[in-house]
Parts: structure tokens; sequence; C-alpha cells
């Protein structure tokens, strides 16, 4: 899924408040910082999962002939690939 990184950062910014907030983290570092952090680990993480979906589509590449035929469903095949890839990798999706 592209989310852009004006909604990313939207998204960052209301989870640093909400810690703030609720004294959940003690900042020592200007918030907008904190922002800018936390709105890069996310990216990063979005950026794992388009990694991971751009293997499982190489992966399904050998099994083309077979999906077109209906032998195999392919968004069936996606997920469950996507899935044991993840928990290999140690990836949360």
């Amino acid at each position: 899924m592209k989310i852009t990184h004006g909604r990313i950062e939207m998204l960052a910014r209301a989870i640093v408040q909400r810690l703030v907030t609720q004294r959940a983290i003690a900042v020592h570092r200007p918030e907008a910082e904190l922002v800018a952090h936390v709105t890069g680990l996310i990216e990063g993480e979005l950026a794992k999962e388009d990694q991971l979906n751009n293997e499982v589509r190489e992966l399904l590449k050998q099994y083309q002939r077979q999906i077109d035929s209906g032998q195999i469903d392919y968004q069936r095949m996606f997920t469950m690939v996507k899935r044991q890839l993840a928990k290999d990798r140690g990836v949360i999706i």
C-alpha cells in the first residue's frame, strides 16, 4: 500500500503527541526531531514490506503457467508466500 510522505508524517506526529500527552515517553529533544525519527521508522518498515512484495512477485513468476491455467490462485499463493517470507525474516506485516 502506498502512503504519501505527508500522511506518514501526520501519523508520526499523532503518535508522538499521544505518547507525550500520556507521558509514555520522556522527551529530551525537540518534538520535530522525534517526529522525523518516527517518520523514518515507519517509512523503513513500509519499504521492507514493499521489498517483500517484490520478492514474492518474482517468486510467483516461476508459476505463471499454473496461475494462468487456474491451477494456482495467485492472490492466495501471494499471501501464503508473503507470510512465510515475513516469518522467516522476522518482518512484521
